[in-house]
């Protein structure tokens, strides 16, 4: 039978048939034969050989004198020749377990010491035995020897310390291919190897290690098999970790789970349900970790996908997300450290992250809102627009207002930050930056109304570094003037105002730094020739009014003081430059850079209190370099609310700084002379004027001007009529001028439209002020015409009318009315030290009065609208404080102060807002007599938080900032006249509920004067007040009575805050105007034995919870109308009023202080709590402590021991009254 099988080709024999072992074999041979051996060997295909000839070598091959052989070039070839033995035998082994082992512990170690050169004359052969293992994978063999966990952990350990040494990727493929098939054949993974496998994963110098590279390549190829040890592996290290045992170990594990994510997640499947139930364990070090290393994980971007983490591990997620709300603060911000992170890389998670953000903005630990504010830092311009709204943003702007400073600062500077990012696309009015960012600095300017000088300051820093950062060069000085530019397109009027106080155009503020620099060089270094007393004393008082305005005040006085013993003239003649009016910007910002780099040298320690002072003194916001651009923008500008918000910032500067306008004479005259728009022409008047009364060398004789300015005091419109007077009332040829200006307008009145009215009484007014001879030759045409052609004249009354309206909306007539009034009271003033003065005044203020009396009627049965009636109302009681700063008028008006003092309680809430902020303007620039201060504390019982927060800031600053001689005479010895007034108020009767309305007043006032130091002061004032008579004997027993509900307040605070009454040491008298001696001793006696105080009111005051003056509006009671007489007849019981609309008090547009709306002082309000310095930062507390809402909780036992001693207390005082009266 034939065979139909095809016949097999013939196997290959080995060629090679010389000895490798034998004595007198030279290395040279012995390298000659395995290189032929190796290249015959590495010819013959693993299918086609005939095994049995490879007997002879495979036996030699092994031998010692090969294998250690001291020639590398013997052991590389030889090592060669054993790999394609390997690969030929396959899948056999051709040799014993003991000799394998020897056999790769060869490799192993040929591969270490060839592979790190290059270079070396047999790499070759090193690259040939690498690759041959990794492409026949006989390494595998390892897994079945004796001590392969030994072996396998050589062969780890080798690679890995090859692959750091930055080798050729292939070889580190080939090496990676060697490792992964050793982890997917042997049985278990030895520890060692894992731990080698997972120790590259921790080096520092992640992107250029080639060992990780190699890790990572291995971890992913291995992953099903690796994920069991990798698991267990954490598990030991967190089982093995007890409570205060080092925690270094756990720490690195986490670490090295974070690195693990990033570059083989898969290798985790086991690992994160661990994780899992570590954020649950009470251990709070435990659970912060786990709550870091998930927030990392949660947070990056790996080869799982965006969101696939989440996604996963929906259970472990959720549980990470409680982490927001867990009590331990560290384990919310470490929570917080990955929403950045998660807004930026996971679209999936955004929704829940930005949740989280908005809640941990208020969440109750400083270091949390810290953590919030610091996620919008962490992100880049564009992914703040992509990934953040809006919502978010903001109520990162409102932490600006937190209550610790280091949230404040966080937030500050973030959105500062943000918003510098925006300027381009700001500028080219791009609809979503608009929408995100441009509200930040209007938020930010409303935050220096706020009373807190930290917070003032604060946002004058981030201006100063941030939003309006002075330029660098001239090339930036366009874009810095066009960045202001842009900045008055997104603010509002509030923020606006915030604009004037950043760039100190305020009363007061120009040249105190300058007057600071006189002081210290007439200090001398202390060495005073003569003066001293008067120097010292001077510098003493300059430096209190600046530093109290500093978020440090004591600091901040030391620092003043060493920088005046200094004597460094160089230094002063520097800080001079630095707040020169004239400086353009260029030198603004190279004479801040030598200043600060020379005090530096001299005096470190003072450089941040300079800082803030540069900030708020030097002209960085509005100098001689920003004036042009802004004239340029009112003129070209298409924005009508950029066009009034320079023209308002034009105005100010005017006001405030007329110096920076000195230059721009000429061009502020061009842009006059041309046909310009009413607003440009404004500001060029108000401009043009200001510089003439501040520099009267300056004043114009050229006759188009004049002519110009004589067309506009003409014309119809009311601020530009004014300024035109004013520079008319200043030029060269002034006298003429004016007479001719006064002489046509008041011939002009009987025949004016109401438009061209208004113009012409403003006109006068102005002339009254400036110009009072020029006014005088008409004065009594002008007076004539306002008695009988307008406060006479009778108004069409509507139902259902408004009661007040801001100046752009007030009729013309009512406006004619108000001008009318104006004209009286500057013509008062500018008479006040003549011989006439009391003739001009009495029948004015009588008039004043009269329309308060009436409730805004100059006179009885004149039919009036009620929006006439309250801006009547208003007008008169800011002329009445405005003539009440000259000192004889002031006589005059004290003497009715009770009803000038109730506009502060005028039903209408624009009358009070606008009253309320003329005192404190008045005030706080210690313009009117101390009694006056009495009317702040009026408010207490106000339906709207506005005037009593504005009374409040008011006095509390005062406080603050004033020196002690001051403070004493302003706010500490008007006592008694609060009290005569409450004992005097229309309000005021002995019954309980309205004596208890009566105590709000005067607890309000001792909320806010009160301290240590001065309570002996107010005890005996409050006590002097039962030594005389009123000067109205029929209210001598009101005032008995204030005076002991006063006295009982003062006990009770000092027994809030633990304070010891003593006796004062000096006499003090009571003011004259308002009390009398008694008449007999008897008289005296009597009522010092007397208790007025009805028993009642002391048990309802004893056991009432003490109630803050903060907690909102208290309602009062009115006296029947039998007991109000002579009270104006717009007064109202506050307890009746409706809501009354919040508007807007509107602009005093006053001849001779051209104001709009009200101004706190040029401090610009008040610091926090109570108003002594010396009480320090917790005063606000002290306070809220003393007069919380929230009543004081006595057990059982101290409450029936409470009302045992009120009823003992009682029956004594009883008793006392019966023995009083006998």
């Amino acid at each position: 039978m034939v065979s139909t099988r095809k016949a097999q080709p013939a196997t290959h024999k080995l060629g090679f048939h010389e000895k490798l072992v034998g004595k007198g074999l030279s290395t040279d041979a012995l390298q000659r034969k395995l290189k032929s051996l190796h290249t015959e060997l590495a010819d013959i295909d693993q299918d086609n050989v005939d095994t049995d000839s490879l007997a002879s070598v495979r036996k030699e091959l092994i031998s010692t004198s090969i294998l250690l052989h001291k020639d590398k070039g013997v052991k590389a070839y030889a090592a060669c020749c054993l790999a394609d033995l390997l690969r030929l035998y396959a899948p056999d082994a051709p040799y014993t377990a003991t000799e394998l082992k020897d056999i790769f512990q060869f490799f192993s170690r040929q591969l270490y010491a060839g592979l790190k050169t290059p270079s070396g004359p047999h790499f070759t052969e090193y690259y040939y035995l690498l690759e041959s293992l990794s492409n026949v994978k006989s390494i595998v063999l390892v897994c079945d020897l004796p001590q392969a966990d030994e072996l396998m952990s050589e062969i780890f350990r080798n690679f890995f310390d090859l692959a750091k040494q930055d080798v050729q990727s292939n070889i580190q493929t080939f090496m990676g291919d060697i490792l992964v098939a050793l982890v997917d054949e042997c049985n278990t993974v030895p520890q060692d190897v894992l731990e080698v496998l997972l120790s590259q994963f921790l080096t520092q110098n992640v992107s250029a290690d080639g060992g990780l590279r190699l890790a990572v390549a291995v971890c992913n190829e291995g992953a099903e098999k690796l994920q069991r040890y990798v698991s267990q592996y954490f598990t030991d290290i967190i089982l093995q970790h007890s409570r205060g045992e080092d925690l270094e170990d756990l720490r690195a594990a986490h670490n090295l789970i974070k690195q693990l994510n990033r570059d083989c997640p898969t290798l985790l499947l086991n690992v994160i349900p661990q994780l899992e139930e570590e954020l649950r364990v009470d251990e709070i070090d435990i659970r912060l970790m786990a709550t870091e290393t998930l927030g990392t994980m949660f947070g990056e971007k790996t080869t799982l996908g965006s969101g696939e983490l989440a996604k996963k591990y929906p259970s472990t997620w959720r549980t990470w997300l409680l982490r927001q709300n867990d009590k331990a603060v560290a384990a919310r911000v470490a929570l917080l450290d990955a929403i950045s992170s998660l807004l930026l890389n996971h679209p999936e998670q955004r929704g829940e992250a930005e949740d989280i953000l908005r809640r941990k903005l208020l969440d109750p630990d400083e270091k949390v809102r810290v953590a919030a504010c610091k996620v919008c830092s962490r992100l880049d311009y564009e992914a703040v627009l992509q990934h953040i709204s809006v919502d978010t943003l903001k109520v990162i702007g409102g932490r600006t207002l937190d209550k610790k400073a280091v949230v404040r600062q966080e937030a500050a500077v973030s959105l500062a930050k943000l918003y510098r990012s925006a300027y381009a696309d700001l500028e080219s009015l791009d609809g979503r930056t608009m929408a995100r960012v441009s509200w930040i600095p209007n938020d930010l300017l409303h935050a220096l109304a706020q009373p807190s000088s930290e917070i003032r300051s604060l946002i004058e820093n981030v201006f100063c570094n941030y939003i309006l950062p002075l330029p660098s060069d001239k090339s930036d000085e366009d874009t810095w003037t066009q960045h202001l530019t842009v900045l008055l397109r997104f603010i509002d009027d509030k923020g606006l105002a915030g604009l004037f106080t950043l760039a100190g155009l305020q009363p007061g503020r120009t040249n105190l730094l300058d007057s600071y620099v006189d002081c210290c060089e007439d200090n001398n270094g202390g060495i005073i020739d003569e003066r001293e007393e008067e120097v010292i004393k001077k510098l003493q008082g300059i430096i209190q009014r600046l530093s109290a305005n500093l978020p440090e005040p004591m600091k901040a006085t030391d620092d003043l003081w060493s920088f005046a013993k200094l004597n460094d003239k160089r230094s002063y003649k520097l800080l001079r430059s630095c707040v020169d009016s004239l400086a353009d910007i260029k030198t603004i910002a190279k004479n801040k850079a030598d200043f600060f780099n020379r005090l530096e040298n001299i005096a470190a320690s003072t450089v941040p209190t300079f800082r803030t002072l540069w900030q708020k003194f030097a002209p960085w916001v509005v100098n001689i370099t920003s004036v042009p651009p802004l004239v340029k923008a009112l003129q070209r500008s298409d924005n009508d609310l950029v066009r009034k918000h320079i023209s308002a910032l034009l105005s100010k500067v005017s006001k405030f700084n007329p110096a920076v306008l000195k230059p721009h004479v000429a061009e502020l005259a061009k842009a006059l002379a041309g046909e310009t728009s009413e607003l440009l022409a404004e500001v060029s008047l108000q401009a043009l004027s200001s510089v003439f009364v501040d520099d009267p060398a300056m004043a114009p004789s050229d006759k188009r001007l004049a002519d110009k300015a004589t067309r506009y005091a003409e014309g119809p419109h009311a601020r530009p009529a004014k300024y035109a007077a004013r520079l008319l009332a200043h030029s060269r040829n002034k006298a003429q001028l004016a007479t001719n200006l006064a002489k046509s307008l008041a011939a002009k009145l009987g025949a004016a439209r109401p438009e061209q009215l208004v113009g012409h009484l403003s006109a006068l007014a102005e002339l009254a002020t400036c110009a009072p001879d020029a006014f005088e030759s008409c004065s009594d045409i002008v007076m004539q015409f306002i008695l009988k052609k307008l406060f006479m004249r009778n108004e069409d009354v509507t139902k259902n009318e408004e009661e007040w309206a801001d100046d752009p909306d007030v009729p013309l007539g009512t406006l004619a009315k108000e001008y009318a009034i104006r004209i009286c009271t500057n013509r008062c003033l500018s008479h006040a030290s003549g011989e006439q003065a009391a003739d001009i005044a009495k029948p004015v203020i009588s008039l004043l009065f009269n329309i308060l009396d009436t409730g805004g009627m100059p006179f009885q049965n004149v039919h009036q609208s009620l929006l006439d009636k309250s801006r009547m109302r208003a007008q008169a009681a800011v002329s009445l404080l405005k003539l009440a700063r000259s000192p004889v008028y002031d006589k005059m008006i004290g003497k009715r102060l009770l009803t000038l003092a109730l506009t502060a309680q005028d039903t209408c809430f624009g009358v009070r807002m606008f009253f309320i902020n003329k005192m404190i303007k008045y005030g706080s620039r210690m313009q009117i007599q101390p009694r006056y201060n009495v009317i702040p504390f009026l408010t207490v019982h106000d339906p709207e938080n506005e005037p009593r927060e504005k009374s409040r800031s008011y006095v509390v600053n005062c406080m603050r900032r004033l020196p002690r001689n001051a403070r004493v005479a302003c706010f500490e010895m008007i006592l008694p006249r609060l009290l005569h007034l409450l004992a005097h108020h229309p309000d005021f009767s002995a019954a309980v509920d309205d004596l208890s309305e009566m105590a709000k007043y005067i607890r309000f006032y001792f909320d806010l004067v009160c301290t240590a130091e001065n309570l002996p002061l107010l005890w005996h004032l409050a006590g002097r007040l039962k030594t005389v008579d009123d000067a109205d004997p029929s209210f001598s027993e009101n005032v008995f009575i204030i005076s002991e509900l006063a006295q009982h307040l003062l006990k009770r605070l000092a027994a809030t805050h633990n304070w010891s009454i003593s006796n004062y040491p000096a006499k003090v008298e009571l003011p004259g105007d308002i009390f009398v001696r008694f008449r007999d001793s008897s008289k005296a006696s009597a009522v010092q034995r007397k208790i007025y105080l009805p028993d009642d009111i002391l048990v309802q005051l004893q056991n009432e919870a003490p109630r803050s003056t903060k907690s909102g509006p208290m309602k009062r009671k009115r006296l029947p109308a039998a007991d109000r007489e002579n009270i104006p007849s717009n007064r109202t019981p506050l307890r009746s009023r409706k809501r009354q609309r919040k508007v807007k008090a509107a602009a005093d547009e006053e001849s001779s202080e051209d104001t709009a709306g009200s101004e706190v002082d040029e401090d610009g309000g008040s610091g926090e709590g109570n108003s002594s310095a010396e009480d320090g930062e917790n005063e606000e507390s002290d306070l809220t402590s003393m007069d919380g809402d929230e009543p004081e909780q006595l057990g059982r036992g101290a409450r029936g021991k409470a009302k045992a001693k009120a009823a003992k207390k009682a029956k004594k005082v009883k008793g006392r009254r019966a023995s009083g009266a006998s």
